[in-house]
């Protein structure tokens, strides 16, 4: 009788808790029954002890979907406790209380719980409590992404979709409007693909979290068609003075347009120079004094093409002439120096890099020494262009190169590779070589790809693996990354993956 009194104590004291407490603030009702003498369970011998008494009095409130826990707590009487719910009324659901007193668990529903808890100490005895938890729900998440960029005609785009608040893990889907062709949005939030037409997209994106709270955001997508690729200098359309009979090396670069590009030499190069049909790179000794006119093209992969025409001035005069023509290899983590050479006497002089840039943590510390020195943190093989102004305001240009040695060793970074598609939606996931820097980068596949996908961006430090796969199964293959080029100076790393397509 004592029990059922105790217990109708407790649900009233639940009822008053609920009419009068707070969103999360709740004080134990903690019901004593009567005192026994508290023994050893072991010896049976009276020990004596502080009483049991539960000493939480509050639990944080939580939210639907969220993981949440909580600690109850008991002093006095003989450890170790255990603790269990006393009645009818529960915890909410997904949420459990094991007999250590711990309060865990997702809750997948909303309100004000209050349960009764009994704990009960190695003697035997034990006491009630009263306690009450409060769970909203939570606010449905917002999309933070606010601009696509601009996307070009037939050039592989990714975006990544964000978004923050709600509970995850988030669904996103096209709720109304059309993407380009060639283009499709991920449940992960990928925006993705290869545009086939140019023009301006509106759509609306949904995105739903796990508790099946849905928000939308217009987007507008401009694809554009590509520009023809322009050709400029760095000294503009005149180039550097080259030297008869002494080693010249100067830059052309291209932008706009789609790489890979096409040089031409379409006439009018001193003779001794010669015009590198990848790279763009003027190099030579030139054999005859005199001022050339040359035009030189570029063509782009979409068979669009810049043309320019430069002055080039070859004498035999004095005029400044970098010598150096091969640098030193660098040791990753080693202290490093060495010294540009000109021949010229009319000093001062005045060193820079010009065209690309020196290997991460080199510099040209004394640009009037043309002393390059630091300690190199990234291995790779390296390509600059180095300019020498002297005294006369006379400028001489070179292209050079260097090395610098690491254990041989890159990552092929890519976590998302693993994550699971579905036949039918839009799969991408990103893989970056890390660990060595350089101009040459070869991405291959050794095995089967999910049927659908491809490996874009073949030629740069960054590849994506995008399509919409069209067959359900689970496929293992390798990707093999060379970095450097082929053969004794390249690095070569490879990494198995299995994705499953649902």
């Amino acid at each position: 009788m004592l029990h059922f009194r105790a217990l109708f104590a407790i649900l009233l004291s639940g009822i008053l808790l609920v009419g009068c407490g707070g969103d999360n603030v709740f004080s134990p009702s903690i019901v004593t029954e009567a005192e026994a003498p508290i023994v050893d369970p072991d010896t049976g011998e009276p020990v004596a002890a502080a009483p049991l008494s539960i000493s939480t009095s509050t639990l944080p409130s939580g939210a639907m979907g969220i993981g949440y826990v909580a600690l109850l707590n008991a002093n006095g009487g003989v450890p170790p406790y255990s603790w269990a719910i006393d009645g009818a009324l529960g915890l909410p659901d997904g949420v459990d209380l094991a007999s250590n007193g711990i309060i865990s668990g997702t809750p997948t529903e909303s309100g004000i719980f209050n349960f009764a808890v009994r704990v009960t100490d190695a003697a035997d005895i034990s006491r009630l409590g009263v306690f009450g938890v409060s769970v909203s729900t939570p606010s449905a998440p917002s999309i933070s992404t606010s601009s696509l960029g601009n996307w070009t005609l037939d050039v592989s785009n990714t975006v990544l979709l964000e978004a923050s608040g709600g509970a995850l893990p988030y669904t996103w889907s096209l709720a109304a409007g059309d993407l380009p062709d060639g283009v499709g949005i991920g449940t992960n939030g990928w925006l993705s693909g290869i545009p086939t037409e140019s023009g301006t997209f509106a759509f609306i994106v949904a995105l739903e979290d796990n508790n099946q709270a849905v928000t939308y955001r217009q987007f507008s997508l401009v694809v554009e068609a590509p520009s023809a690729p322009t050709i400029n200098a760095v000294s503009g359309d005149t180039l550097a003075i080259a030297k008869v009979g002494v080693s010249y090396a100067y830059m052309l670069r291209a932008s706009g347009g789609i790489g890979p590009y096409l040089w031409t030499d379409e006439g009018g190069m001193p003779p001794g120079l010669t015009l590198d049909l990848a790279t763009g790179i003027l190099s030579g000794v030139p054999m005859t004094s005199g001022e050339y006119i040359l035009t030189v093209s570029v063509e782009d992969a979409n068979n669009e093409v810049g043309l320019m025409q430069f002055t080039i001035v070859v004498t035999d005069a004095d005029v400044p002439a970098i010598t150096t023509t091969a640098l030193p290899e660098a040791e990753l983590g080693v202290l490093y120096a060495a010294i540009l050479e000109t021949d010229s006497d009319f000093g001062p002089f005045e060193w820079a890099v010009v065209a690309n840039s020196l290997p991460v943590g080199l510099d040209i510390a004394d640009s009037a020494n043309g002393i390059i020195t630091g300690t190199p943190t990234q291995a790779g093989a390296y390509s600059f262009v180095v300019s020498l102004e002297d005294n006369n305001g006379n400028i001489a240009y070179a292209l050079l190169h260097m090395v610098v040695n690491g254990p041989g060793e890159i990552v092929i970074h890519a976590d998302d590779v693993t994550s699971p598609g579905t036949v039918g939606n839009p799969y991408i996931a990103i893989l970056t070589a890390q660990g060595i820097a350089s101009d040459e980068y070869a991405w291959n596949v050794i095995g089967d790809l999910p049927s659908g996908l491809t490996l874009e961006g073949a030629n740069q430090q960054t590849a994506t693996l995008q399509g919409v796969p069209d067959t359900a199964d689970t496929y293992t293959f390798i990707i093999e990354l060379e970095v450097g080029g082929a053969g004794d100076s390249g690095y070569v790393d490879h990494k198995q993956f299995t994705i499953t397509i649902n």
